[in-house]
């Protein structure tokens, strides 16, 4: 989310970030609906893990209707 957009290779046991960014790139191997369903399951996890908040690409917390909005754009790419 910020620079210098990587993690620490020594471990960072004192890193700290204001968050964590998550990219699908479409097309994709595989269907793209089912690869964003496993990110989205991937992120709601980490998110729970770390008492953290899932934002949308607005940095407004994510609705249930932007969720959809998203899995419709990646069927988009299952029917191409």
């Amino acid at each position: 989310m910020v620079q210098p957009g990587n993690f620490p290779e020594d471990g960072g046991y004192n890193f700290e970030t204001p968050g964590v960014s998550f990219y699908l790139m479409l097309p994709c191997y595989g269907s793209a609906a089912s690869n964003f369903n496993l990110m989205l399951q991937t992120v709601q996890r980490i998110a729970d893990d770390l008492n953290a908040d899932v934002l949308d690409h607005e940095r407004a917390m994510v609705t249930p209707n932007r969720i959809a909005q998203y899995r419709d754009k990646a069927k988009l790419y299952s029917q191409a």
